[in-house]
Formats: C-alpha cells, sequence, structure tokens
C-alpha cells in the first residue's frame, strides 16, 4: 500500500514537472527592457516606498506591430539586495489610448498597473510589499 503512494505522489510530481516545462517551452520570449521602464512608457526602474528600496523591471514581447495590440509585459520586483520578490504578467495595447498602456501608480501600500489581456477589470494591484505567496509564485514555473 505505501508503494502504491509513493507511485501515486511521484506521478503528480512528474505531471507537474512535464506541464511547467511545457508552459515553460511555450512562453514568449520578453526583451526590449529598455524601452518598458523609462519613465514616459510604463516608468520601471527603482523606486523608494514604504522606506524600502524596490526595483520594477518590465520586459515586453513588441506586440502585433500592426496595431500596438497584444504587448504582453512581464514585470519583476526585487528588493535592494536583488532577490526576486514577485513577478506579474499583463498586457498593453499602445494604439488604444493612454488608459490602456498607463505607465505603473505607485502608493504606499501597492503598485496598480492596467492589463488588456483580462476582460473582467483591466486594473489589477500588487501589493507592497509583496507577500510569501508572490514570493512563491515567482518561483514556481506553472506562474
Amino acid at each position: 500500500m505505501p508503494t502504491r503512494i509513493l507511485k501515486l505522489i511521484g506521478l503528480a510530481f512528474l505531471i507537474y514537472l512535464g506541464a511547467g516545462l511545457i508552459v515553460h517551452l511555450t512562453r514568449p520570449h520578453y526583451a526590449r527592457c529598455d524601452f518598458y521602464n523609462r519613465p514616459d512608457t510604463l516608468d520601471g526602474g527603482v523606486k523608494f516606498l514604504n522606506g524600502t528600496s524596490y526595483r520594477f523591471q518590465m520586459c515586453g514581447t513588441g506586440g502585433n506591430d500592426q496595431d500596438g495590440s497584444d504587448d504582453n509585459i512581464e514585470l519583476k520586483v526585487f528588493d535592494e539586495k536583488g532577490t526576486l520578490l514577485a513577478r506579474r504578467y499583463f498586457a498593453v495595447n499602445w494604439y488604444a489610448g493612454k488608459s490602456f498602456h498607463e505607465a505603473l501608480k505607485f502608493d504606499s501600500e501597492s503598485v496598480s498597473y492596467v492589463d488588456t489581456s483580462d476582460e473582467s477589470g483591466y486594473k489589477k494591484h500588487l501589493s507592497i510589499p509583496p507577500t510569501k505567496w508572490d514570493w512563491i509564485r515567482a518561483r514556481l514555473p506553472l506562474f
């Protein structure tokens, strides 16, 4: 009986790793970080919030050149030591108006950004400091 349980746990682990590998290999290539981090685009870089320094790095896929849509962005948040604290994925549309590619908005408790890939609500938030769950999700291949 214990051998069967170990086999099932091992099989579940292999399925999880396989799914993570597939997601990793099909994930888009994020580049041009210098473009996305400028103040006139999405305003990344080093920010001082709640007495702590955080670095917000954004890189993108470039999107569809004809209409500026489907530009997928990867947002990473690092502490002053360079430790990855959180990772988020969202999309912007450069030609649909300023409200579809607003720069990050920083306040004392969160960072807000616009995500055009989710029809249920464009405004998304990332709590500052990021939670332990954010730290874990940033390291898992499926998130």
